[in-house]
């Protein structure tokens, strides 16, 4: 099989299983209250909330490295309005921030994260629907040293979304809910 055959059925199964995980993740958080989406455990477990604003956080940060897009983060100027602060970890999506830190943050009413969450999964979606194996093969500017093509942080990125996905479920059945979203 040729390389553009490949990477041709890789983008296939991108579109597909990205969709996937996003409905999930959606379809995870529909039924739960505003005390439900920010439960912590413990100092030590992030909330719903939390998880779900870091998954927006990074997909919209890496739209921008796939094609330059300004992140709806910005355009909507979602810290300010959501009164955050100014240090949110790297690439301010939380990564790094720290339990105290990020448990401090207050996130918004379900509603508006849930929306931003939509937004960004939707421009995701998007992105792949309209890429092509030529665009997947693209190097990036990475965060880390080293080479990276879109597809390579595209597979980082499902992996980081299903670990964020497992995390929510198990919250959930901590929580007396339901915690799997499969089939």
């Amino acid at each position: 099989m040729a390389q553009e055959d490949v990477v041709t059925s890789l983008l296939d199964h991108l579109r597909i299983y990205r969709k996937d995980v996003h409905d999930q993740i959606l379809a995870l958080v529909q039924d739960l209250t505003e005390e439900q989406m920010r439960w912590q455990p413990g100092d030590h477990a992030p909330s719903i909330g939390f998880h779900l604003w870091h998954l927006a956080r990074w997909g919209d940060y890496d739209l921008q490295q796939f094609d330059g897009r300004r992140q709806i983060w910005e355009t909507q100027n979602l810290a300010t309005a959501w009164g955050f602060p100014a240090r949110l970890g790297e690439a301010a999506t939380g990564t790094d921030l720290g339990d105290e830190e990020s448990a401090n943050l207050t996130l918004p009413d379900k509603g508006f994260l849930v929306d931003y969450t939509r937004g960004v999964f939707h421009a995701m979606d998007e992105y792949l629907e309209c890429s092509t194996p030529e665009a997947l093969l693209r190097p990036i500017a990475p965060r880390e040293i080293g080479d990276r093509s879109v597809m390579n942080l595209l597979f980082t990125h499902l992996t980081h979304d299903n670990r964020h996905l497992g995390m929510i479920e198990a919250l959930r059945g901590v929580l007396g809910l339901r915690g799997t979203a499969t089939r």
